[in-house]
């Protein structure tokens, strides 16, 4: 038939996208906002390095941690709040308390205008004990559906938001591998690089919690009748 394809001619057909691809295609305008945040703290890192009054306790880099963990967390709290299933909402709550975890990690009140109010309870650690609370909470109310939110955070995991938060606790780790003098024997030097490199890392939790909040995962159980519950999806993850 003259419709028909000639024998030199070939039919291109569509690549299936790979996991880097799909990840760059739900990123959009978050691009934007995650380029000029890390252009900012590269800057700022590459200023202040070498002076090490910006690395001390409570210092410029200290400080800037406990903002972006405490935004991560506040982020990923209004990300559960908006949720509209349980499963997704006792998801988006262990990763407000995973920012939490690390941020009561770093929180040093002695010799601000918090150590009278706080001081003693952070020195008993008393903020762990709260802590241990709400992840034993989280536990028990996520017990019905326990497998169905890990399932749902590694598959979360595979969005851009979750590279984000890989790639902020794989900088979170290094700054720790940092502290323990593995890069150089020079005290000041190891702090920081250490501290260098959780700035990094803290600021990839925060855009990960940001990215979570402008697309939610969400997943929907089986009818009633059904007691088996089912992943029907998590947004931008096909």
């Amino acid at each position: 038939m003259a419709s028909g394809l000639r024998l030199d001619e070939t039919v291109d057909t569509p690549e299936k996208p790979t996991l880097l691809s799909r990840i760059y295609a739900q990123s959009g305008p978050n691009r934007v906002l995650a380029l000029c945040l890390l252009v900012v703290t590269c800057v700022q890192i590459v200023a202040c390095f070498g002076t090490i009054d910006y690395y001390a306790e409570n210092a410029l880099f200290e400080l800037s941690q406990d903002v972006f963990l405490f935004t991560g967390a506040a982020l990923f709290f209004a990300s559960a709040v908006r949720a509209t299933n349980r499963v997704s909402r006792l998801a988006l709550l262990g990763l407000t308390l995973f920012c939490l975890s690390i941020l009561f990690r770093e929180l040093d009140v002695r010799g601000t205008f918090a150590e009278p109010y706080l001081g003693a309870a952070l020195q008993n650690r008393f903020h762990y004990v709260f802590l241990g609370i709400l992840w034993l909470s989280l536990l028990l109310l996520s017990l019905r559906h326990f497998r169905l939110s890990v399932v749902i955070v590694l598959r979360w995991l595979l969005t851009f938001s979750g590279a984000l938060m890989i790639s902020g606790i794989l900088f979170y780790v290094l700054g720790d591998v940092a502290e323990k003098r593995f890069f150089t024997g020079n005290p000041a030097w190891s702090e920081m690089l250490e501290e260098s490199i959780e700035q990094l890392g803290t600021l990839f939790i925060l855009l990960s919690a940001w990215v979570a909040l402008r697309r939610p995962l969400y997943a929907r159980t089986s009818p009633p009748c059904s007691a088996k519950a089912e992943i029907l999806s998590v947004q931008g993850v096909s």
